[in-house]
């Protein structure tokens, strides 16, 4: 009598012949090396784990559970705090919130739960955590639920573990390390919380890997440095044939792959000209509301966007008064002396202040720089006159002619 014997060659847990009909190699565990067995790849469902759930009236609980079986899954903890606090707790070194942090296996998953610190108050919340990993059969894991203050001055504290959980959603690829081919292995996506099955899992129009890696925006500019168009860049081929020849790229913006809209603004990651954020630039204006979205100074002159309006200056012009000064070098005072950048004449001495800076020395904000009881401008001239120098100052000669008709006030 002859016996068929159906060996498991790699003990991977699949045998060679559902191996062979699978296209996975029967001696090799990991048959495209993404380091999920195969026999994980090409399952999936529930795993029992065996926990005590339960509650502390203690700053601290802590706890181990149990897999009855090895997975790749995704453990959730759900656990929750309640908390009252007496009326005389005061001092500035109480926080502003109670939280509950987890750990599993020693690593901090950071806080799951909180509620407000308010003397005279009750409240409870409850939260979970959602960990992928490996999971070994039969291994202990530990559980500790941490508040951040203690059961101390009356202080009434209650931590519960409420559920622990293991669940496997994904049948992958075994022969394939990248089932969705979103340029992640599966155990990438798994471990950021991505779908190794969808290459978009936040249905944004950009894949998963893109996000995790860092997306890019093509954009072209007008002249004044305006954006005229942008979207975004995976290829060239995502430029219109137009603006190939012009276009420039921003980023990279590292966007989130389980959220399509990763800073909360409107429209999703692919839409959005800054999807990490609303003022690209740091200059105080939304990017929906900026001229120049990219440049905190937009028009070059030294003073950022955002400052513009509240000195009296135009965003898109580098000179608002037009007295030969930019509008910054006039703010910070960037040549000596802060003038008005809105007055082409801070002194009111019929000297724009550009001339009196760049070409004739004087303040232009004193009408008499030395001092001596005379202004500025009509002492320029009588020095023209003895030096003879008429032609070396025609604007002196020019404002000559009005000299006595203007009221310096």
């Amino acid at each position: 009598m002859n016996m068929l014997v159906d060996y498991d060659s790699d003990n991977d847990g699949l045998s060679d012949s559902e191996e062979i009909s699978l296209g996975t190699s029967p001696l090799n565990w990991d048959t495209d090396g993404d380091l999920i067995g195969d026999y994980y790849e090409v399952t999936s469902g529930s795993v029992n784990v065996d926990y005590n759930p339960g509650s502390v009236s203690k700053m601290i609980y802590i706890t181990t559970f149990t897999p009855a079986g090895t997975t790749y899954g995704i453990l959730t903890v759900t656990a929750g705090i309640e908390v009252s606090i007496p009326e005389n707790i005061h001092g500035e070194w109480w926080p502003d919130t109670v939280t509950l942090s987890l750990y599993v296996a020693g690593r901090d998953y950071g806080v799951i739960a909180s509620v407000p610190f308010n003397p005279g108050h009750s409240y409870s919340a409850t939260g979970s955590r959602t960990i992928y990993g490996f999971w070994d059969g039969g291994e202990s894991y530990s559980a500790v639920l941490i508040s951040n203050i203690p059961p101390i001055l009356g202080i009434s504290i209650k931590i519960s573990l409420y559920t622990i959980s293991i669940y496997d959603p994904y049948v992958t690829d075994p022969t394939n390390p990248d089932t969705d081919n979103d340029g992640l292995t599966d155990l990438q996506d798994m471990k950021i919380g991505c779908d190794p099955t969808d290459p978009d899992t936040d249905n944004d129009g950009i894949s998963d890997g893109y996000e995790f890696r860092g997306i890019y925006k093509w954009v072209v500019y007008n002249p004044d440095h305006s954006v005229k168009a942008f979207g975004t860049y995976i290829t060239e081929e995502d430029v219109p044939p137009q603006y190939r020849d012009s276009y420039e790229l921003l980023g990279p913006f590292y966007t989130s792959p389980t959220n399509p809209n990763s800073d909360n603004e409107d429209g999703n990651d692919y839409e959005n000209f800054n999807p990490c954020g609303n003022d690209l630039d740091g200059d105080g204006i939304p990017d929906g509301e900026d001229e120049c979205p990219t440049l905190s100074d937009g028009d070059n002159d030294y003073l950022e966007d955002g400052k513009e309006e509240a000195y009296g200056c135009v965003v898109g012009d580098d000179d608002t008064d037009d007295d030969g000064l930019k509008d910054g070098e006039e703010v910070y005072g960037l040549l000596g002396y802060v003038t008005d950048p809105t007055k082409m004449y801070t002194d009111k001495d019929a000297w724009d202040d550009g001339d009196e800076i760049l070409d004739y020395h004087t303040d232009p904000t004193a009408k008499d720089t030395d001092g001596d009881g005379y202004i500025s401008i009509y002492e320029a001239y009588e020095y023209a006159v003895r030096e003879d120098s008429k032609p070396e100052y025609p604007q002196i000669w020019s404002y000559y002619a009005i000299l006595k008709k203007i009221t310096f006030l």
